[in-house]
């Protein structure tokens, strides 16, 4: 994938060992699906390891543990539906899932975090890998990373960009940032056959569809504040954002609301000053 090239070329005979904190990579798609569909999901094993050529990946997470309302045969289903998705990594060729134990939360997470860390120390100083790409977004790790660096691996961390941390990042040879639309890839095909993505357009004709409702919206990099329209034709929605890097911008979507979030999320938060028809 294009967004995942480092500054050497990768070869054949040279592919990274992969290691997934599971809490991290559930968090950040699970939150990037709610900030614009509103659901919460998880993400799909084959589709999150399709975005890199590995030679061994693992994945690292803790077993639920029941909460004190619950009873037993809703946490005995709980239990059964993760099972089924470790196994889903497992049944993947040259994928591993490492668990941590059932001990309370803080100290499950710690334990994860030790497995993940001590798997890449022995594989780095073992020199079984040359090369290996971490999914987190923990400063935690940074020691682990230092470590592996100076011991000639070559490292690079995989982060969401809203989340990651930037001593982290820099502490590794290379950083590959995670934009929405790589979460939204990691998605089953059912549900992003039922969550379509907004359809964004540059140089969007002006007052296309009906205009409903105006206003305005800050880009974060320059602080100005450009012009924004609603519009509406028949059951379709668009946002048009005018000067927006010196481009309309068109927004089109078929649920409103899915749209505001979308920028939301992308762009940045509207302000409205007009007056919102109802869907």
């Amino acid at each position: 994938m294009p967004w995942l090239s480092s500054r050497r070329p990768q070869m054949d005979d040279d592919l990274p060992y992969l290691f997934i904190d599971g809490n991290y990579a559930n968090e950040i798609y699970r939150q990037a699906m709610r900030d614009v569909f509103g659901i919460d999901d998880e993400p799909d094993p084959r589709s999150l390891l399709r975005a890199i050529r590995f030679h061994r990946a693992y994945y690292y997470d803790c077993p639920t543990e029941k909460r004190s309302d619950e009873a037993d045969p809703e946490y005995q289903a709980r239990r059964d539906k993760q099972q089924a998705y470790f196994d889903e990594f497992k049944e993947l060729q040259g994928v591993h899932v490492r668990l941590g134990t059932l001990r309370g939360r803080r100290a499950r997470q710690k334990e994860v975090d030790v497995l993940l860390a001590v798997d890449m120390m022995t594989h780095g100083f073992n020199k079984t890998m040359s090369n290996a790409v971490l999914l987190t977004g923990d400063l935690d790790f940074r020691p682990v990373v230092d470590a592996l660096v100076r011991n000639g691996i070559f490292v690079r961390i995989m982060y969401e960009a809203q989340s990651g941390s930037k001593e982290l990042r820099e502490a590794a040879d290379y950083g590959i940032r995670l934009g929405w639309h790589q979460l939204y890839n990691w998605g089953r095909e059912t549900f992003r056959s039922a969550n379509r993505v907004p359809e964004v357009t540059m140089n969007a004709p002006e007052f296309l569809f009906q205009p409903v409702e105006s206003g305005t919206i800050r880009q974060p990099a320059t602080g100005r504040t450009s012009p924004v329209l609603l519009t509406r034709s028949g059951d379709t929605w668009q946002i048009l954002i005018e000067n927006w890097d010196g481009h309309r911008l068109g927004i089109t979507h078929r649920d409103p609301q899915v749209l505001e979030r979308y920028a939301g999320r992308l762009y940045a938060s509207i302000e409205w000053t007009g007056r919102r028809i109802a869907k």
